[in-house]
């Protein structure tokens, strides 16, 4: 099992992914989130939950995740950096053209009012929002032909 928890927001982005892509994309993504854990100093150790997100009130584990966010090229500036989102998504799917920018505008709308001057809750808010958008709209898979 992977130890990522926070991978499980972009779950939804890897369910067609060659098995080399995603292993590439995993291990990016763990080496990103071993190195906030050591900059913010947090760990995560429990099992991630909706509700757990939500009611999530430490400070570290919300400079964690910004970090993550950061490093991932998403979120810029204490709010979504959809360039950066194009990126990382464009290195998953790199066929996705159309449907990538709607779905980029969607989680714009969605989330644009995530805007705090406190980095970590900026970065908590931004990827509530992202993971609220991607629960009740599941954008990618209702925008690309998946066979599930």
């Amino acid at each position: 099992m992977i130890n990522l928890k926070f991978l499980f927001f972009f779950a939804i982005f890897t369910i067609a992914i060659a098995q080399e892509d995603l292993h590439d994309f995993t291990e990016s993504v763990m080496a990103i989130q071993e190195y906030c854990e050591e900059k913010e100093n947090v760990t995560m150790e429990f099992e991630f939950s909706s509700e757990e997100f939500q009611e999530a009130d430490n400070h570290e584990w919300k400079c964690m995740l910004e970090c993550v966010a950061t490093e991932l090229g998403i979120f810029r500036n204490h709010k979504f950096y959809d360039r950066g989102f194009y990126k990382m998504i464009k290195r998953i799917f790199p066929d996705l053209n159309q449907e990538l920018n709607e779905v980029i505008k969607f989680i714009t709308s969605s989330c644009e009012t995530t805007v705090f001057d406190d980095r970590c809750e900026a970065g908590y808010e931004f990827m509530n929002c992202l993971q609220n958008v991607l629960d009740s709209e599941r954008p990618i898979v209702n925008l690309v032909d998946f066979d599930l």
